[in-house]
């Protein structure tokens, strides 16, 4: 895939979950409340990333930024597993 590509990707997910972040988002459930959380700080790390990525030299500090999305997608994951609230 090339990197045209993975940009137009980044940006329509961005373009999708903007409505979350904007709010106002009112959620129930603690589990929805740390979810709502989470697709916040993601989407301002996605946006750094499509910042960054605009540059060749970034590369690092874009790993650095995925894998904390990475980490928080096993959060979520293992808060399913144990039991969401």
């Amino acid at each position: 895939m090339k990197i045209t590509e993975l940009r137009k990707i980044t940006n329509e997910d961005m373009n999708i979950t903007a409505e979350l972040v904007r709010g106002p988002n009112i959620r129930m459930t603690v589990f929805q409340k740390v979810l709502e959380r989470v697709v916040r700080k993601g989407y301002y790390t996605m946006y750094s990333i499509a910042t960054l990525s605009q540059e060749d030299f970034n590369s690092d500090s874009i790993l650095d930024l995925s894998r904390s999305l990475l980490e928080s997608m096993i959060s979520i994951e293992f808060m399913k597993l144990k039991g969401k609230e």
